[in-house]
């Protein structure tokens, strides 16, 4: 066999493997079943377990690796990796304009994206996305809203 067919081989093997390994790897699984949970906007109805200031919805929208929505006054992003029950964000930045009303709508926004990054599991149950804590406690409940 010549030095060409022999590098020709190499060559072969070489991208039969990339090609395999780029077909086969799954980058970021959506969290849920089913196109559901990407195709949805979520808004929160429950924040550490309390009520919301009524006026200004806070909403979440998940990408294939990116989440967006407004935190009830800023417009925010991220990134999320999931598996099974398993949820992390990390990245989470917003845009920086400051709102007086309602009263509170702040402070709530703070709470928000502060507890947002503490996410580390999930579950859907109907319409309903529930985000919890290392602890297992419940620290966000969304409701669908739709597409």
């Amino acid at each position: 066999m010549d030095i060409r067919r022999i590098i020709l081989a190499g060559m072969t093997l070489v991208l039969t493997a990339t090609l395999v390994a780029c077909t086969t790897a799954e980058p970021n699984p959506p969290p849920a079943q089913g196109t559901m949970f990407l195709d949805t906007e979520w808004e929160l109805v429950s924040l550490n377990g309390g009520p919301l200031i009524e006026g200004r919805g806070i909403t979440l929208r998940f990408g294939e690796a990116s989440l967006e929505g407004s935190g009830g006054c800023n417009t925010y992003g991220g990134s999320y990796t999931a598996s099974e029950d398993r949820l992390s964000v990390s990245g989470v930045y917003a845009t920086e304009m400051a709102c007086m009303e309602p009263e509170g709508i702040m402070d709530q926004e703070q709470a928000y994206f502060q507890v947002l990054n503490t996410v580390t599991r999930y579950r859907v149950e109907g319409d309903q996305l529930e985000l919890y804590d290392e602890a297992g406690s419940p620290i966000l409940v969304f409701a669908a809203t739709g597409g």
